[in-house]
């Protein structure tokens, strides 16, 4: 016969006993009431936090998409003009192969008409005849000719400070990408994608 303590007067009474002979007190015992309410209570709780769960997980799939998303690089860290234009180009591409909805995935990129910090090597710097800015192009591979892709920077200073050959640095807001027509893409070794900055500025 096993003994336990009476936790009303401390003295030692039989598990079985009905009462203790010390105090009189009667030992608690978990009834078939209790266990059933306490099962119960615990599926009401499993219950409400599934459905929870269920609700979270359908907003997030249902969260609409955000080109805004993704932190952009900070102006300490600049893309090179590979990366970006890398970038570009899976986009592009990508998107042509959506047919009607390819301007709507166009508009996904998360660098479009944003501030970005390029870094690349200027292939040629010019002042078109038809505009009003000095317009700096990086020439980006791959691509087999030289200038065949183009990062098109049209800064706002009047003196660049750089000339071609040189590595420089600026900031600028991408404002447009895509690809050139088929018959300048074939003189261009298949290439001629491009990207244009606006409003930039030579860090360095």
């Amino acid at each position: 016969m096993a003994l336990k303590t009476c936790r009303e007067c401390g003295g030692q009474i039989s598990s079985s006993a009905v009462a203790c002979p010390h105090c009189g007190k009667k030992p608690f015992r978990m009834g078939c009431g209790t266990v059933v309410f306490i099962l119960l209570l615990g599926l009401i709780v499993f219950a409400i936090v599934g459905q929870n769960r269920d609700k979270s997980d359908s907003h997030k799939q249902a969260e609409p998409y955000s080109r805004n998303k993704q932190p952009l690089p900070e102006r300490s860290k600049a893309l090179s003009a590979d990366q970006l234009m890398n970038s570009c180009i899976i986009q592009y591409d990508s998107s042509i192969r959506m047919g009607a909805h390819a301007s709507e995935y166009l508009g996904r990129l998360e660098y479009l008409n944003r501030e970005i910090v390029v870094k690349g090597t200027i292939f040629t710097i010019s002042t078109p005849t038809t505009e009003t800015q000095t317009r700096i192009d990086f020439s980006v591979g791959p691509c087999i000719a030289p200038g065949g892709n183009l990062i098109r920077c049209y800064i706002t200073e009047s003196e660049v400070g750089k000339g071609p050959g040189e590595i420089a640095t600026v900031s600028g807001t991408l404002t447009a990408y895509g690809k050139l027509p088929m018959e300048r893409e074939e003189s261009l070794g298949g290439c001629g994608y491009y990207v244009e900055l606006h409003d930039c500025k030579i860090i360095h």
